[in-house]
């Protein structure tokens, strides 16, 4: 039977290598600027049947843990979608401003 001192050392051992390699793995996603803003204009071209991808812009939003702001449209078509750092989309806020 193993020693009960040893199954202890290695359970730290491999929680310590899992939360290295999830903290590396995080470090290393490169997401950009430009695939949140085309991501949000495909949504915004599906849910509105518009061409135009190029009415999309983006601002930077510093409140709490958003990351960017993208605008997509015009009028009635006008929507706006937050995304945070992680580039998830948070909310559509239809109509905003």
């Amino acid at each position: 039977m193993i020693p009960r001192q040893v199954l202890i050392v290695t359970a730290i051992l491999c929680l310590l290598a899992g939360g290295l390699g999830l903290w590396a793995g995080i470090e290393r996603v490169s997401l950009n600027e430009t695939d949140v803003i085309t991501a949000a204009a495909a949504r915004w071209s599906a849910e509105t049947g518009n061409d135009d991808l190029s009415s999309c812009v983006a601002f930077p939003h510093s409140a709490g843990e958003m990351w960017l702001e993208v605008s997509c449209g015009m009028g009635q078509d006008k929507k706006t979608y937050l995304f945070d750092k992680r580039g998830r989309l948070v909310t559509p806020d239809e109509g905003a401003t």
